[in-house]
């Protein structure tokens, strides 16, 4: 069946989304409750979290791209960071309105990181995959 003359994408290939959305749902959970335990700044560990927290959403977005699409490599790495980096802007600027929560551009620049080490790992791997 074709909607305006294209193919509807199929529900497999949408699917391949379906783990990146999943982590997103459980991020923006957490961010929204302001009673989540405060673990101690050593070493930084809650940017460490959230370097690590939106690294995994950046390969989740990577394997949708590259599964659920005909992307080519650099089309899904772009794509890959950019919702990532939109979903941790859009993060950070909603636990402003949460009491108890503060939106950081700290948290966001880990957000960042976490986004391009995740490239830089899957990018790698993909590489290495292929020859």
């Amino acid at each position: 069946m074709k909607i305006l003359g294209a193919e509807p994408p199929s529900i497999r290939k949408i699917l391949w989304f379906g783990p990146a959305i999943c982590e997103m749902i459980v991020l923006w959970y957490l961010s929204t409750d302001p009673r989540l335990p405060q673990l101690p700044s050593l070493l930084g560990w809650d940017k460490l979290q959230h370097t690590v927290a939106y690294g995994v959403l950046c390969a989740l977005f990577w394997v949708g791209f590259k599964r659920g699409s005909a992307l080519s490599r650099l089309s899904a790495i772009f794509l890959s960071i950019g919702c990532t980096i939109s979903y941790g802007a859009v993060d950070e600027i909603h636990q402003k309105f949460i009491p108890g929560r503060l939106g950081s551009i700290y948290d966001f620049a880990a957000d960042c990181v976490g986004a391009g080490v995740a490239v830089l790992l899957v990018s790698a791997m993909s590489q290495s995959e292929t020859g």
